[in-house]
């Protein structure tokens, strides 16, 4: 197996905790609040954070999408199927709209909506190639777990995408102040919040299941 493939693991892990711990604890103390990740958006974690540190910040995620990027592209010796090419193709792909995730702003709603668009696409597409990779690939090791395991979650996050109150995302809060004015506040559990962390960890979660089946 590849080298690079282990490293390029170790990397997106190793760098994904130490740039979140990183940016919990500055946002902590320039906000003077723990960052909620049930109400707010990955790039307001790097931005809500003090201004002389957002160069490192981005220099870290790019760090850990690179490095998943060099694990899509080496995890396969060679590449046969269709289903192979999507495999890389959707991971590398998802690993880009990470790093955007943390880049473009939500006031950029077009952009940013394309973005989340994309990455949770690639996610679910990737989850799917895995499986037919690890079930019907004659040049892997065919493995139906593996397999289902693929398939369930690419179903299940590809109905997540379905959910009705996705469309409400838009919708806050309204709390009537006692001199009447009207406050808009961000729901306790914001719905694009949610699904931008959701997939970021389903995201690294196909690594893991990846990474293991290199050695059943």
């Amino acid at each position: 197996m590849n080298n690079i493939v282990h490293i390029a693991f170790f990397v997106a892990f190793s760098f994904s905790a130490v740039t979140l711990v990183f940016q919990l604890s500055l946002y902590r103390y320039k906000q003077d609040r723990k960052y909620s990740f049930r109400n707010e958006l990955p790039f307001e974690l790097v931005q809500g954070t003090d201004v002389k540190f957002t160069n490192y910040h981005y220099i870290l995620l790019f760090i850990v999408a690179l490095a998943q990027i060099l694990f899509a592209f080496n995890y396969l010796s060679q590449i046969y199927s269709w289903y192979e090419y999507l495999l890389v193709g959707s991971l590398a792909l998802s690993a880009i709209m990470f790093y955007l995730l943390f880049f473009v702003k939500v006031f950029e709603i077009k952009k940013h909506i394309i973005v989340v668009i994309l990455q949770t696409l690639a996610v679910v597409t990737s989850y799917f190639a895995f499986g037919l990779f690890a079930h019907i690939s004659p040049f892997g090791k065919q493995n139906i777990v593996f397999g289902i395991i693929g398939y369930v979650i690419a179903a299940l996050s590809l109905l997540t995408l379905l959910n009705p109150r996705l469309r409400r995302w838009p919708i806050m809060d309204k709390r009537v102040q006692q001199d009447g004015t009207i406050l808009i506040l961000r729901p306790k559990y914001f719905m694009l919040a949610l699904y931008e962390w959701g997939f970021i960890a389903l995201q690294f979660l196909l690594m893991i299941i990846m990474y293991v089946y290199l050695y059943i």
